[in-house]
């Protein structure tokens, strides 16, 4: 999984389905630096399995252009940060879900221990972006 920025475009977390081995370790990785937990469901990335097992999916938010779930927030809560992710300020989220609601992709998650959305941000806690 690599962050690629291409010129004039928002940004997006590139995903190799041919080397994925549906390990997880990436929902684990996210939860680590955003909460500092080895928990899966504090992970704003999420993989998707389909009767059958296969295929398996990551979720994670795809900072559309005309981002659905920025225009209907009722709080304004959703954003967009300067390297284009799509972002909930935690502090005007109310945790009505409109926003994963309207995701075409439902990729917002909804925090277990506070219930406000939230969605990838490219790891900007991480420090590296």
């Amino acid at each position: 999984m690599r962050t690629i920025m291409p010129p004039d475009k928002n940004p997006f977390i590139l995903i190799d389905s041919e080397k994925c081995s549906v390990c997880r370790l990436c929902e684990i990785a996210c939860a680590m630096i955003h909460t500092g937990r080895c928990s899966p469901k504090h992970s704003r990335i999420r993989i998707m399995s389909f009767a059958g097992g296969s295929p398996h999916v990551p979720l994670l938010c795809q900072a559309c252009e005309q981002a659905p779930c920025i225009k209907c927030c009722p709080m304004n809560a959703r954003g967009r940060t300067a390297e284009g992710a799509v972002v909930t300020d935690p502090d005007r989220c109310i945790g009505c879900r409109a926003c994963l609601y309207i995701c075409p992709f439902a990729t917002p998650v909804v925090d277990p221990d506070t219930g406000k959305t939230m969605t990838c941000d490219l790891c900007a806690d991480d420090g590296g972006g």
